[in-house]
């Protein structure tokens, strides 16, 4: 009989129970060596969560079922700390391709009724654990908001800080920046102006949301918000009340401004301006209005339209023969509407694989190495005398200038990335939000949770800002 070994522990499981990998595999053998079961292969995850499927070595044991004739594992909570995808693995995966599950610590086996019946109770009573684990680590931010101390980690430093054993420390470079950013835009400057001016100055700033959440963030003035509620920080304030309270009437001032202007309007905001991009030349999709006339009345429909098929302007065009699909504002927006509800609806378990990929760091690396070779093999030629430098002059600036494109996107999304946990906790409002909240919020939803939208066709696929 044929055993294939499964074994997992995250670096809190090590920290905290003492058993490692190795500990695991050690008694695992013993335990088919006593059984008289063959080895297979033994299948690790080093660091992993419990909470979710998406695992590289619980992939590959699943790609290979059909190949032994049992799954080991040291302990039921290894496999999986969610009953959901425990009964999945089992039922759909193992036992569908006549492959047994085996628990050593729970003392159980597929093989008889009372197995089957218990790994369906001790799911429960796993799943139940990870809940109170969850609800504990959210009282214990709580509570540290409640004596002033900031809860977001170091993960996570707000601009202006640095997070040093458990509190926030100024940083004065930073902290400079912050006070630049409220005095221009109580002077009139927009976000977006604000933006382009610090990011040429200091660099960082991504984006003018970054901006926007920085003239909100009461943390600036010594404030702690948790559920809602608002304490007074032990950090040091880096603007004065009068300051923060003129920018946020200003900020009121202009939205109650903007809400009257477009209530004046027939216009639907465009609310996926600046995340859709086109697959086939590489082009940004922007809103196009046309008027459709019928029985002598003019009514606008709206669409997004990729700037390289509409033909102008000249410096948004990639490619003059790019004929990609354009899509109707409303359909688009309810799909990508929908999809960030699907995701929001399986956030408290895992992030649903095929759904979209969360981001497309590795195609941006890859490509780079790809041009980094180009480049080398131009110069190799020159330098063996094969080829003039002029003949290879106008395609090593074109490798460079798109080399120095990608630069710029791989640092912009590690800039503008989100933890887990912080999209996680972001999502949990998520379908509230778009089933009743106003433009705004909709907007810096899903500038928040998207890094871009990139349309090829009939295909629609959705980045997200998550590490």
């Amino acid at each position: 009989m044929k055993a294939a070994l499964y074994v997992r522990v995250s670096t809190h499981m090590q920290a905290e129970e003492g058993y490692s990998i190795g500990a695991q595999k050690e008694r695992m053998k013993e335990y088919c060596k006593a059984k008289e079961w063959e080895v297979y292969d033994i299948y690790e995850d080093g660091g992993y969560s419990g909470g979710k499927i998406d695992r590289p070595g619980l992939s590959q044991l699943i790609e290979d079922v059909g190949n032994f004739d049992v799954v080991l594992v040291y302990k039921l909570d290894r496999l999986s700390r969610s009953q959901k995808d425990t009964l999945y693995l089992i039922e759909d995966v193992f036992l569908k391709n006549d492959v047994d599950f085996v628990s050593m610590n729970e003392n159980f086996d597929t093989t008889s009724p009372f197995g089957r019946a218990m790994i369906g109770i001790l799911s429960v009573f796993s799943q139940l654990e990870r809940e109170q684990i969850k609800e504990r680590m959210a009282m214990g931010k709580h509570e540290r908001a409640k004596v002033g101390l900031y809860h977001g980690g170091g993960n996570y430093t707000p601009i202006g800080y640095d997070y040093v054993d458990g509190k926030l420390i100024v940083n004065d470079y930073e902290a400079m920046q912050v006070r630049e950013l409220f005095d221009l835009y109580l002077k009139g400057y927009g976000t977006s102006t604000i933006t382009s001016m610090l990011r040429d100055k200091y660099g960082g700033w991504p984006t003018a949301t970054t901006v926007r959440n920085a003239l909100e963030k009461v943390l600036y003035v010594g404030k702690i918000i948790s559920n809602g509620e608002e304490y007074e920080g032990q950090h040091e304030p880096i603007i004065d009340d009068e300051t923060f309270e003129r920018a946020r009437q200003l900020m009121n001032q202009k939205y109650k401004a903007h809400i009257k202007r477009t209530s004046r309007s027939n216009h639907p905001p465009a609310l996926l301006t600046g995340l859709l991009f086109c697959e086939r030349c590489g082009a940004r999709y922007f809103r196009h209005q046309q008027i459709y006339v019928y029985k002598e009345k003019r009514e606008p429909r709206f669409w997004y339209k990729c700037y390289s098929r509409h033909g102008a302007p000249p410096n948004m065009i990639k490619d003059p023969n790019c004929k990609n699909k354009n899509y109707r504002q409303k359909g688009i927006e309810a799909l990508v509407f929908s999809e960030i509800k699907r995701l929001a609806d399986a956030s408290g378990q895992s992030f649903p694989s095929g759904l979209a990929e969360n981001n497309n760091a590795d195609t941006l690396l890859k490509q780079l190495e790809k041009i980094n070779k180009q480049v080398a093999r131009l110069l190799d030629l020159y330098q063996l005398g094969h080829v003039e430098y002029s003949e290879i002059d106008t395609r090593i600036k074109k490798l460079n200038d798109e080399k120095e494109t990608l630069t710029e996107e791989l640092s912009r999304m590690k800039q503008n990335k989100l933890s887990r946990d912080e999209a996680i906790e972001f999502l949990t409002t998520a379908s509230d939000m778009i089933d009743n909240g106003t433009d705004e919020e909709k907007r810096e939803l899903l500038v928040k949770l998207i890094d871009r939208i990139v349309i090829d066709d009939d295909t629609v696929k959705i980045y997200y800002n998550f590490s």
